[in-house]
């Protein structure tokens, strides 16, 4: 069978869809007039189906949080950024926060406030804590005890903190 028998065929069945569905909704249509009450209760039905499937709440399972880590000032412990894929670095910044250190559209680091970009595995030893958001420990300064970054100290997310 050739390719434009089989694009025939195609076109042929779909049309035979269309006429069917054309005559299923003439029939249905049709009903408006014959019996209205069978008609405008099907599409109230059919809009009641729908409102109730959008108002049906979702997953009740909690939802995970940040769980509160067991960091001590004084001790040490490795970088490890989950948030940086195939980079594999943290940045430490010179203020708790500073998103400017995130934009790469600068390489100044003068003006960026980042201090240095940590590779992941990298000893630290924290030196401090900050609170933000409501939040508090959100924040950790550390000192870098191995790595590129060795001897520099700047602050980090909690979360890029490993035990």
């Amino acid at each position: 069978m050739s390719n434009e028998e089989k694009l025939n065929q195609a076109k042929a069945a779909a049309n035979e869809t269309k006429a069917k569905l054309a005559e299923l909704a003439g029939r249905f249509l049709s009903l408006k007039d014959s019996n209205p009450k069978v008609f405008y209760g099907a599409v109230g039905g059919v809009v009641v189906l729908i409102l109730a499937s959008m108002m049906m709440g979702g997953d009740s399972g909690v939802i995970a949080n940040s769980t509160n880590k067991n960091l001590a000032i004084g001790q040490s412990y490795i970088l490890k950024n989950a948030n940086a894929g195939s980079t594999g670095v943290t940045a430490l910044v010179a203020v708790p926060g500073n998103m400017a250190a995130y934009d790469n559209s600068t390489q100044d680091e003068t003006t960026s406030g980042l201090i240095c970009q940590a590779p992941d595995g990298s000893q630290i030893r924290i030196k401090g804590f900050a609170d933000a958001f409501g939040k508090k420990n959100l924040f950790a300064q550390v000192e870098v005890e191995s790595g590129s970054c060795q001897g520099k100290t700047g602050w980090t997310i909690v979360n890029n903190i490993q035990g």
